[in-house]
This record gives structure tokens, sequence and C-alpha cells, in this order.
């Protein structure tokens, strides 16, 4: 289990993330909610160790970041990024990267790297495009490689930030329903979401940011009770309950007189 403890990080002299508290607990889907510029994403590569805390610790598995190698962090948790470059290599090529942390030098891989990728690929619906070069791929089916990839690399925390990002709905319904089956099979799932009502929905425990710091951590019941989202979003946020359950709407605040 990844887990922070008042974890403060940001660049170039600027604190972005301040005293956060806060674990991924295995089996669980946990949404990290905010405004542009709240510290969402500091706030994942901080506890990926790719920028250096300025205070506070990063814990995996009780172990603190510092005193693990880049290859055993690796294999405890991996990570999807919001930008990522128009590979020009084939996908099955990209999904095996995957296994890098899990390989000596030279890098060859073994038949069980290439029965781990193939199997990411068939799950993530990316094999069908495995000799094709990523960089040819729609949004989506790059997508599907890239889910591959890191599903290749095994880890027990999955990092997704903003996953849904360019992604028509079917294509964003089937990735969260995703993530809900990893969390099933014990895994950690973290994303970083702005859409609301998808959060709520999928979220076991939200995390709220604001101004870099946690403003909320909890259900998505209790944070609505708390009435937090209006507060640091500022809009109208109300549920529905209907027979499929609640369902969340935004509405813009009308300005007042």
């Amino acid at each position: 289990m990844i887990e922070l403890k008042n974890l403060s990080a940001g660049y170039q002299g600027k604190t972005v993330v301040r005293g956060v508290s806060l674990c991924f607990p295995p089996g669980q889907v946990t949404v990290i909610l905010g405004p542009n510029g709240s510290g969402k994403s500091t706030l994942l590569r901080a506890a990926l160790g790719l920028i250096p805390a300025e205070g506070g610790q990063v814990l995996y598995d009780g172990i603190p970041l510092e005193k693990l190698s880049r290859r055993q962090a690796a294999q405890k948790a991996a990570l999807l990024p919001q930008n990522r470059p128009l590979a020009e290599i084939q996908a099955e090529r990209l999904v095996l990267h995957g296994r890098f942390p899990y390989l000596s030098y030279p890098r060859q891989y073994s038949g069980r790297d290439r029965e781990i990728a193939r199997q990411a690929m068939e799950r993530t619906g990316a094999a069908e495009y495995a000799g094709e070069l990523v960089s040819k791929l729609s949004g989506g089916q790059r997508q599907s490689v890239y889910l591959a990839m890191l599903l290749a690399q095994q880890t027990g925390t999955v990092f997704l930030d903003e996953p849904t990002a360019f992604l028509d709905i079917r294509h964003q319904l089937e990735l969260m329903d995703w993530v809900k089956e990893l969390a099933a099979q014990g895994r950690s799932a973290v994303l970083v979401l702005h859409d609301l009502p998808m959060a709520m929905e999928y979220g076991e425990q939200i995390a709220l940011m604001d101004g870099g710091a946690l403003a909320f951590l909890g259900t998505p019941e209790a944070l609505y009770e708390s009435g937090k989202i209006e507060e640091v979003f500022g809009i109208r946020f109300a549920r529905l309950t209907g027979p499929e359950g609640a369902h969340y709407v935004c509405r813009r605040k009308e300005k007042e007189e």
C-alpha cells in the first residue's frame, strides 16, 4: 500500500502540494478531484518519486520511497500520464516496455514477458493493433495500448492522470469499468478526474484538493453531504435518485443580484 504522510512538493522553489496525508488502500478506487492548479497531478508525481518531496514522506508498503531503487519502486506503482508522445513504435513493443522493471541489462524479453504483454493487450482490446505504429492509431486505440503497458507492469498500485481525456463516452465508460475490475482484483487504482459525476459514481474514496491542500477525504456520499464540492468549485451540485440509484449533476451558480 502507498501512503503519503504530511507530503509537500512543488517545482522550481514553488510549493504546490502542502501537507497532504493520504493512503491508497488495495482493492479500492481513489479519485482525486480539484480545480485546475489545485495540485492533483503534482501529488501523483510526488507519490511516484518523479519530483522530490519538500517535506513529509511517501511510504511503499511501509518503506520510505527514497530507500527503494527506481526498479523496486516501478515494480510497486505505475503511472499513465495525461500527456504522452505519439510514439513511432509498434504497439506490441510499447506494451513490452511495461516489463522493463523486471529485466536485467541487456534487456531481453523472456517468453513469460511476451505472454504477459499479450494477455494485457487482449484484456484492453489492443491485441488487434499489435503490429501497428502507435502514432497511426486513434485516440481510443492508443489509450488501449497504453493501458495494456500499464497492466503489463503488474504493479499493486496504478495511477492514472485524466485517463478519460480525448475519449468518447463509450470508451470512457469502458475504461472506468476496467478500473473497477482492477480494484476488484485487489489492486489500488488512483485517478485524477475532472468529470465530477463520473468521479462520484466510480470512486470509493474521494480526495478533494484545494489550493494544494486536502480539503476533504471520504466516500462520495459523505463528500456530497459536506457541501465541499459546491464550496471548492463554486458550482451547484445536485444528487438525483432514480431506479438505477443516485446520479449527480452540475450546474453553474447563478450570479447574485
